[in-house]
């Protein structure tokens, strides 16, 4: 190190089971994702996240942030990130709830994750017991379904017999039957499903 050789220095401090210093080298040669992952193996993850920010990964920033019982900056590299998922499961695993959905709203149909969003969202209003809240989550997949056709049809029937079964706890027969209806009108129907509509139908004409 006092020769300059900072990646010999490096090596040498790694082989010796001294990461910090190790990191410390790959900070002076610019190398602050390397630098993160050094102090990640040592256990630093507070000193790990800046690292992992600096070098653009806010993800593992945000985890590094999260392993190390900051919150506050956890959320704060996910939200530059746009990472709303990872987000809301950070507010989950501390029981904030509605922040964690108002997080999974936020997300965007362009984005990757929007779908498993809308469902962590969907279930999440489920059990919280507010059954209009989920039913629009499921609708705003179901539309999404229809206007990209990206999404596979088991997830379509999926989501509309979440919906169906929503409306009959409800007591909404005619809406759960609508539902079940979609599903025909897809060619999502299964022998199930069929039977569910033909259970249900006494009490439609009742």
């Amino acid at each position: 190190e006092e020769l300059g050789e900072l990646i010999n220095a490096g090596k040498a401090y790694k082989a010796a089971g001294r990461l910090p210093d190790a990191a410390r080298m790959a900070v002076a040669l610019k190398r602050p994702a390397e630098a993160a992952r050094l102090l990640l193996q040592a256990g630093e993850f507070l000193q790990a996240a800046p690292l992992f920010a600096a070098a653009g990964r806010l993800e593992e920033a945000g985890s590094a942030a999260y392993r190390g019982g900051d919150v506050a900056g956890c959320i704060g590299y996910l939200e530059v990130a746009g990472d709303y998922l990872a987000m809301a499961h950070v507010y989950l695993s501390y029981g904030r709830r509605e922040e964690a959905k108002e997080r999974l709203r936020r997300a965007k149909q362009s984005q990757s994750d929007y779908v498993q969003c809308r469902e962590v969202l969907a279930l999440a209003e489920l059990e919280d017991n507010a059954s209009a809240a989920a039913l629009a989550a499921y609708a705003e997949l179901i539309e999404y379904a229809a206007a990209t056709q990206l999404v596979p049809d088991e997830q379509v029937r999926r989501w509309l017999v979440a919906r169906f079964e929503l409306y009959v706890g409800r007591s909404e027969i005619e809406l759960a039957m609508a539902e079940l209806e979609r599903c025909r009108e897809l060619g999502l129907m299964t022998h199930d499903i069929d039977l569910r509509v033909r259970q249900l139908q006494p009490r439609v004409e009742e």
